[in-house]
């Protein structure tokens, strides 16, 4: 309703054949308005439709899909479509730092299988995990477009992956375990390190381990929480099969029970500052320590001002190789998969018979042992037989 005294002056225009409309007190004002009007169109800013930019679209995506499926950090997963902020950070990366800058200027109609595929190529050579997260967020930014009729065909729908490099976990060399065992000796974080080895545990379920968790009387670490990735919020294990128990090995007990000697039980097994529950830049400090003396235990080439300048460190060596290293050993002294998972968190057994597959010369001479040592007996034993 217009205010007495007050006539106002309507004005129509169309773009790509859809009218528009703008008001005001004068034709000046009708006229101003009508080109900002234009030029919002022209940033694909005026309303979802197949005119908008993609740019304007994956804000809307990350408003309209991403955002509301975050769930609060520390809560456990119970709803099969819900994120992390961790996870929602990855898409909104994808998009702002691959999709938006490849074709953010485009119009979501103009978008073609050959504009996405390109994107996917120029990322040949990189990590598989990060080309198909990509690919994936591609698909699911175009599907929703198409699903709200704003794209008469969706041009993700058939992309294809280009070379990739896919890398597995992978448990530490002979030459890096012997290494590795040495500087855990005498490092001030070596207990820290040491301590992942020897129960294969995950790295973020390390922090939240308290003193009352190791039970010297069973001789039994209890393993039943975990650092939510990309918070310091805790939350349940990766899985259900993570709530387990874990023996202590023989030799790092007495260690272990000096370390934590005169501690309350519920002070945490391994604090951060003050006290506090290890935060997850606290456990990148530690480990950057931990393998900056374990390069230079190696051989590292050092500046005159203890710069590591040539490395030692194969690339791939993470704080996660420790229990990839752990599961391997169990694979190496004969456990079968279906007894180690429970020891390992694993919920399913095949991905711990996966690890054995990819075990180290250990497994394969274990099996030789136990193949051919009871075949090269077979003779003796039929002649002693034969004999008697």
């Amino acid at each position: 309703m217009s205010r007495p005294g007050y006539t106002y002056i309507r004005k129509y225009f169309s773009v790509d054949g859809r009218q528009y409309e703008v008001s005001g007190r004068t034709e000046a004002e009708c006229y101003e308005k009508m080109g900002k009007k234009k030029a919002a169109i022209a940033r694909g800013e005026d309303g979802i439709s197949g005119n908008m930019l993609v740019r304007a679209w994956c804000k809307q995506y990350i408003t309209t899909y991403i955002a509301p499926r975050v769930r609060p950090a520390g809560e456990s997963k119970k709803e099969a479509h819900s994120l992390t902020k961790k996870s929602a950070g990855m898409y909104r990366e994808k998009l702002e730092g691959y999709i938006i800058p490849a074709i953010g200027a485009l119009r979501l109609k103009e978008v073609t299988p050959t504009h996405l595929q390109q994107i996917l190529n120029d990322q040949a050579g990189r990590s598989f995990s990060h080309v198909n997260k990509l690919r994936c967020v591609m698909q699911q930014l175009f599907h929703a477009a198409h699903v709200q009729r704003l794209i008469l065909f969706d041009p993700a729908l058939d992309l294809s992956m280009p070379y990739v490099v896919k890398r597995t976990r992978r448990s530490l060399t002979p030459e890096e375990d012997t290494a590795f065992r040495a500087v855990a000796a005498t490092h001030p974080h070596g207990l820290w390190a040491e301590f992942h080895i020897a129960f294969g545990v995950r790295p973020g379920e390390v922090p939240p381990l308290r003193v009352k968790d190791l039970d010297f009387v069973a001789h039994r670490l209890h393993v039943s929480q975990a650092v939510e990735s990309g918070t310091n919020a805790i939350k349940d294990p990766k899985t259900t099969a993570g709530v387990r128990q874990i023996p202590i090995p023989p030799d790092l007990e007495p260690r272990l029970a000096a370390y934590v000697s005169g501690r309350g039980p519920f002070e945490f097994l391994f604090p951060g500052e003050g006290g506090q529950m290890m935060s997850q830049s606290g456990i990148v400090r530690r480990w950057k320590s931990f393998k900056r003396a374990l390069d230079i235990y190696m051989g590292a080439t050092l500046s005159k001002h203890g710069k590591i300048i040539e490395s030692r460190l194969a690339p791939d060596l993470t704080l996660y190789c420790t229990r990839h290293t752990y599961c391997t050993e169990l694979g190496a002294k004969g456990i079968d998969a279906s007894v180690g998972r429970f020891v390992t968190g694993h919920k399913d057994v095949s991905t711990l018979a996966n690890i054995y597959m990819h075990s180290n010369d250990a497994v394969v001479q274990s099996i030789a042992d136990r193949l051919y040592a009871t075949k090269k007996a077979e003779p003796s034993d039929a002649k002693s037989a034969a004999e008697s």
